[in-house]
């Protein structure tokens, strides 16, 4: 297991299991929005990925869905937080970070397919349509510029993979709007949307504060392996 590696085999089996953890939370809340055809797909070393088999049954669903991943995963950050205290782990404390940072920063990336952009795009769709559109190409242009920031073999997979999906993605949108078939948010869906968005993010960012374990020191242990 590769993060056994970085991190030793208890607090490397923590964060894949966290992981797992999260994409059960958008399994979850598919059934929770009537989506019965779904499956859970293992991806590893990264976990696995929730995958719905049906259209989402309104963009008010999609958020919900989006949601429930970092929901899920704010849980287990918290879970990892008291174990770390409790048996003074610096691994665990690591770990807790790690898993804060994929979660922020999946929430946080302009990118439609991401859990972020999942909440932010049925917002713009629901306002107009075509400003859901041009958040797809805005987050093309995102996934381009993350790329060659953090240029790397394992960066210019993960795009190549996003911008596949992104591509595939927009074009059933374009054929749900063409055929009239957008089910728009309520202005109570978008307000509840955006406060658990907020919500979560601060929750993750408090435990990051909490744990007292910086970006700098995250780097640090991981360049000595």
């Amino acid at each position: 297991m590769i993060w056994g590696f970085f991190y030793g085999f208890i607090a490397g089996t923590a964060f894949t299991l966290s992981l797992l953890f999260h994409e059960y939370g958008h399994y979850y809340w598919m059934g929770r929005e009537g989506i019965k055809n779904k499956t859970m797909m293992m991806i590893p070393p990264f976990g696995a990925i929730a995958i719905p088999k049906e259209p989402w049954s309104s963009l008010g669903a999609e958020a919900r869905i989006a949601l429930a991943g970092p929901g899920f995963g704010l849980v287990s950050a918290v879970a990892l937080l008291l174990t770390g205290v409790v048996f003074g782990s610096y691994k665990i404390k690591i770990t807790t970070f790690t898993v804060c940072l994929v979660n922020l920063f999946n929430f946080w990336a302009p990118i439609a397919i991401l859990d972020g952009g999942r909440v932010i795009k049925p917002l713009l769709l629901s306002l107009n349509t075509k400003l859901g559109i041009g958040f797809y190409y805005f987050s093309f242009v995102a996934s381009f510029l993350l790329v060659w920031n953090f240029m790397s073999l394992f960066t210019l997979i993960i795009g190549f993979l996003i911008i596949q999906i992104l591509e595939s993605d927009l074009y059933a949108t374009r054929c749900l709007i063409a055929n009239n078939k957008i089910v728009r948010m309520s202005g109570r869906e978008a307000a509840s949307s955006i406060l658990l968005f907020l919500a979560i993010s601060a929750g993750l960012y408090a435990i990051v504060i909490v744990n007292g374990v910086s970006y700098g020191d995250f780097m640090e242990f991981m360049t000595d392996k």
